[in-house]
């Protein structure tokens, strides 16, 4: 029964991967009819000695906040390129920088908006379990929201915790935009 099973997969797979896909002949010609803008652009360094950035969200004119996978919120001032640690208590899973068992995880994105300060992050379940034999956290990607007082996030909400709980430490996502009150995010498919 599992070999018959394995055996329709695999044809299935075939099929699959032998259909060409509809748009795969796409052609974009047309770019160069798009529209090049006027506006300058300068590069300017704002920060340095980041520990694996991955989301930036601005508060204001001259502040933004940076996630790191290891978990770190800054502030950052473009202005003088000060730094500060915001404090928090989102229970993200620690990118350590080495381990292949935690090297996707981390406080993810970030976006400002209406006084709220989103995020996503690979949720860290605290339950140690050994999957192939390999080290590995109960684990999913969630989406929560706090207000930042006094360099602090206060008042934090889980608004979604992604089920159902994977060991797989990689792939977690993701991007926020928020548009007409509709908060979107976008997840990775967890491997």
């Amino acid at each position: 029964n599992s070999m018959l099973s394995k055996f329709k997969l695999f044809i299935i797979l075939i099929i699959i991967l032998s259909v060409k896909s509809t748009y795969s002949n796409e052609k974009f010609s047309n770019y160069k009819n798009y529209k090049k803008t006027k506006i300058k652009f300068n590069i300017e360094k704002v920060a340095s000695k980041l520990n694996y950035p991955w989301g930036l969200s601005f508060i204001d004119e001259e502040n933004l906040l940076i996630t790191e996978k290891n978990g770190r919120l800054l502030r950052v001032n473009i202005k003088n390129g000060l730094k500060k640690e915001i404090k928090h208590n989102i229970q993200s899973i620690k990118y350590d920088g080495e381990s292949i068992a935690y090297q996707q995880g981390g406080l993810l994105d970030v976006y400002h908006h209406e006084g709220y300060i989103y995020f996503t992050y690979s949720h860290d379940f605290n339950e140690k379990i050994s999957a192939d034999n390999k080290p590995s956290k109960a684990s999913s990607t969630a989406i929560a929201r706090g207000r930042l007082v006094d360099n602090e996030i206060i008042d934090l909400q889980i608004l979604l915790l992604a089920h159902p709980k994977l060991h797989i430490n990689k792939h977690f996502g993701s991007r926020i935009a928020i548009k007409d009150d509709m908060l979107f995010v976008s997840f990775g498919e967890r491997d």
